[in-house]
């Protein structure tokens, strides 16, 4: 006796289905980013006059950033994405929407030099939080992903007056927990106002690319980006 077809395909389907990551990209974000500084050391290099100086200090900051984006993902026949408790199988699409603070505390390391450029390195300690809900129209699911761990980076510009450029870097990673790992790379570009010593508002385009590994359910790869604006405040 001979199986049906259609018998041994419902017997088959669920092997031919495969976990796909948690995919989402907008570019029309608008990040806001506050930051704290204090001066911990700092000193003046070369003192003969026919030599640029350079002064180089250490900084203690502390900062934080928040981002909300949307977007869809296509699942084709046999794909599947999980989250926390419900599995949505395609063929279907998915709406998806995440919100993303970063925060950190760390050390800057900086040389500023008289003909107003200026350079850092960083590293520290971070978290980053996000609220991620997926959807496709008839069942919806969440869940939030919390991760601390060191961070680095580099910052560099030039300064024109009371005006300026800058452009920076940075790479946070969330300490592994049972097969889990997050990592998060941040780049600013873009210019800033100084109000005084004390005060500076900064804006310019920020790309952030978050991608956590899971020990279960899907992965997740989401890109963010557009304008930030950024308010620091110097002591």
């Amino acid at each position: 006796m001979r199986a049906h077809p259609a018998f041994l395909l419902l017997i088959l389907a669920p092997s031919c289905t495969s976990t796909v990551p948690i995919e989402g990209e907008d570019e029309n974000v608008l990040f806001s980013d506050v930051r704290m500084r204090w001066p911990l050391s700092g000193r003046r290099d070369n003192a003969d006059p026919d030599v640029p100086r350079r002064s180089f200090q250490t900084t203690l900051e502390v900062g934080g950033m928040y981002g909300r984006g949307t977007s869809e993902q296509t699942l084709r026949a046999g794909e599947v994405v999980e989250l926390e408790s419900i599995p949505f199988s395609g063929p279907t699409t998915l709406d998806t929407d995440y919100g993303l603070a970063l925060g950190e505390i760390n050390v800057r390391f900086g040389w500023d030099f008289d003909n107003g450029s200026h350079l850092a390195c960083l590293a520290g300690l971070g978290f980053s939080s996000l609220e991620l809900e997926i959807s496709d129209g008839s069942q919806v699911d969440n869940d939030s992903f919390f991760e601390i761990g060191p961070v680095f980076g580099f910052a560099g510009g030039h300064d024109f007056g009371m005006a300026g450029i800058r452009a920076s870097g940075k790479l946070q990673f969330g300490i592994p927990d049972e097969g889990s790992g997050v990592a998060v790379y941040v780049f600013d570009a873009g210019g800033v106002l100084r109000f005084g010593r004390q005060i500076s508002l900064g804006a310019g385009w920020r790309w952030v690319d978050y991608k956590a590994e899971q020990s279960s359910g899907s992965d997740i790869d989401l890109r963010l980006s557009g304008p930030v604006v950024t308010l620091t405040f110097s002591s």
